[in-house]
């Protein structure tokens, strides 16, 4: 029992003496080519293990260059100028946790990647500590985090991504302004940002901004302050690009306080059907839109806030799936708008469906371009004596949509043979009512006395 003691005191022993060796890789660019992969620029004269922890502190305002294979047990980054990791092609880097911004007041600690791996087996903290900032800039390559990413973790917290692909696949997730006090704003512009296993957390306890103006963000949910903390500044701009949410249950997008989901350009896609969960989430004002892009295809209701448009589709655009976007009011002509909410092109004059009805007289009779069983509301024709005159009453619909650029005509002839068509303006407008929300009916009155015959037809330009 004594030798067995023996030697479990041992490796504590020997565990604590690699505890201690793993806090002395610090860089110093003592061969002055700041790479990494060079030993003499560590402190340790060899490159750091995966044991190690290699701190970027001591050196002013320059950036490590990351061209080969490198690894580290934690990476710690911050300078009162400036200190950072840049990796370039050829580079692979593995670390169990990194913190950005850990030293310092005032001091900034970045990395930048522009090709490569990098993995996080842990934590990823951009602003690690209070008063100050790091920074995270993605344009190319591929970062995996094992556990969960805080952009702003005490301190200011920058991600700015225009490419490449960040996985953050832990179940703390990816959280923006963490602890009380904190700070932080992910810029997405490009490449893929994915949320698979936990949270997308704007403002869990400090201030956090999400700015997406590109690319694809896919999260399995979203907070936005959730618990609806007072004082904490929590905003989604969704200016461009895509966000998907991929659980299907209707708190998976939660909103608390003042903040909220502003839609622009931008597209959102969520799981299952919530045509009624938005409708909540608009009335409160937990989303808001502005401006927009261009019209995407069908949709099942609109919000209207006076100077543009929210539209929310189920099914149609994406199978299975919610899709949500703004278009600005005026940015398209009523028929552009009608021909791309059915995904038809070829003009007013096509006909998307081969019923012999153009996609303008669809538009005019409120008929679906896609179906060629659906042409709208059918004009109607009778004959009737009254006041000893016998009349022709010719009934068609009309689309009351503002501004919908339509003028509505009838054209008459005697015979189909030899006649030609003419409005002569000898009929009466003598009623009018509503069909529906967009239509409404006419009533045309025409005179037969000394007539055999007439043909009447709808013109509508």
């Amino acid at each position: 029992m004594k030798i067995r003691l023996l030697g479990i005191v041992g490796m504590l022993v020997l565990g604590l003496q690699l505890s201690a060796s793993a806090l002395s890789a610090d860089f110093t660019n003592g061969s002055g080519d700041g790479l990494w992969s060079t030993a003499i620029n560590w402190t340790t004269g060899t490159l750091p293990t995966a044991v190690d922890r290699a701190k970027l502190a001591f050196v002013s305002t320059h950036i490590v260059t990351l061209d080969s294979a490198g690894m580290a047990d934690e990476l710690l980054v911050g300078h009162v100028s400036t200190a950072g990791v840049h990796i370039v092609s050829g580079g692979t880097l593995v670390v169990d946790r990194v913190n950005l911004g850990a030293f310092t007041a005032g001091g900034v600690g970045t990395i930048t990647m522009d090709a490569g791996t990098f993995d996080c087996d842990s934590n990823y903290r951009i602003g690690n500590s209070a008063t100050v900032t790091g920074v995270t800039t993605l344009n190319a390559g591929t970062i995996t985090v094992g556990d969960g990413v805080s952009v702003g973790y005490k301190g200011i917290g920058l991600f700015e991504m225009t490419g490449g692909s960040f996985n953050a696949s832990g179940t703390k997730g990816f959280i923006i302004g963490d602890i009380a006090g904190s700070s932080g704003t992910a810029t997405i512009g490009g490449g893929i940002l994915s949320i698979t296993n936990g949270v997308l957390n704007i403002g869990l306890n400090g201030n956090g901004t999400m700015n997406i103006t590109g690319g694809s963000v896919l999260a399995k949910t979203i907070d936005i302050n959730k618990s609806g903390a007072v004082g904490t500044d929590a905003q989604l701009n969704l200016l461009g690009g895509s966000l998907e949410l991929a659980e299907s249950y209707n708190s998976a997008l939660e909103i608390g306080g003042d903040d909220a989901l502003h839609i622009e350009g931008g597209t959102l896609i969520w799981d299952g059907d919530h045509l009624s969960d938005l409708d909540t989430l608009v009335t409160t004002n937990a989303i808001t839109w502005a401006n927009g892009q261009t019209m995407l295809g069908v949709y099942d209701v609109s919000w209207m806030n006076g100077t543009s448009i929210l539209y929310a589709d189920y099914n149609d655009i994406n199978p299975g799936k919610t899709t949500v976007w703004a278009i600005t009011l005026g940015s398209q002509s009523p028929y552009d708008e009608w021909a791309e909410s059915f995904g038809v092109g070829g003009g007013p004059s096509a006909d998307a469906d081969g019923d012999k009805l153009s996609n303008l007289y669809e538009f005019g009779l409120g008929g679906n371009p896609t179906n060629s069983a659906d042409l709208g509301y059918l004009s109607e024709s009778s004959i009737f004596s009254s006041g000893g005159t016998n009349w022709l009453e010719f009934v068609h619909a009309r689309r009351t949509t503002p501004d919908n650029g339509l003028t509505y005509s009838l054209e008459q002839v005697d015979d189909l043979v030899s006649g030609s068509w003419t409005n002569s303006g000898n009929y009466t407008e003598v009623d009018v009512g509503t069909l529906d929300l967009s239509f409404e009916w006419v009533t045309n009155r025409f005179d037969t006395a000394g007539k055999s015959q007439e043909f009447i037809r709808l013109i509508i330009e």
